[in-house]
């Protein structure tokens, strides 16, 4: 049997061993009704189990919620200094330049991939890195979608539509 995972009804299943429903797989946790109920689950390790364990519990809540105020700050001052040194910048997207910050990056293509959008409208493009990493994951969803049969034959590929007021000129210009 490999990790036991715990899924938790409420914020009081983290204190409350009776509140909590185990599950063996996170294959047999029932599926989600909604994609904002995919925001207020957490997976997280139980409070007296050592680290590095392999046993979680999946809590219905926003991992926000389960903070305590000194985890807040770390968050806040992780985000201030990201904005101070610009450390958006340095992102990349196979290659093409990026200005979102990864964990960002993870909620978009969750948020994408379970909408399965037909059309996305990106604006503020800059130099497009986010546009290709929509356009990329758009085209994993065709492929997935069409059981394998390429993204550029398939008419049910979705789209993206770039919009930004600077000439291109000016922003390739901007060496970031």
């Amino acid at each position: 049997l490999g990790p036991v995972f715990l899924c938790c009804l409420g914020l009081g299943g983290l204190r409350r061993a009776d509140a909590a429903v185990t599950f063996a797989d996170l294959d047999d946790v029932p599926p989600l009704t909604s994609l904002a109920d995919g925001f207020k689950v957490s997976l997280v390790r139980p409070p007296d189990e050592p680290a590095n364990s392999g046993s979680k519990m999946l809590i219905n809540a926003s991992s926000a919620l389960l903070l305590e105020p000194e985890e807040l700050k770390v968050l806040d001052n992780y985000d201030e200094i990201f904005e101070k040194y610009s450390m958006f910048c340095n992102g990349r997207w196979l290659g093409a330049q990026i200005l979102q910050d990864s964990q960002d990056l993870m909620y978009l293509q969750h948020i994408t991939y379970m909408r399965k959008p037909d059309a996305i409208i990106e604006t503020g493009t800059y130099k497009g890195g986010l546009t290709y990493f929509f356009a990329t994951l758009l085209d994993w969803i065709a492929l997935e979608r069409s059981g394998g049969v390429p993204a550029d034959e398939v008419a049910t590929a979705g789209r993206v539509l770039s919009v930004d007021t600077h000439h291109p000129d000016l922003v390739f210009a901007a060496h970031w």
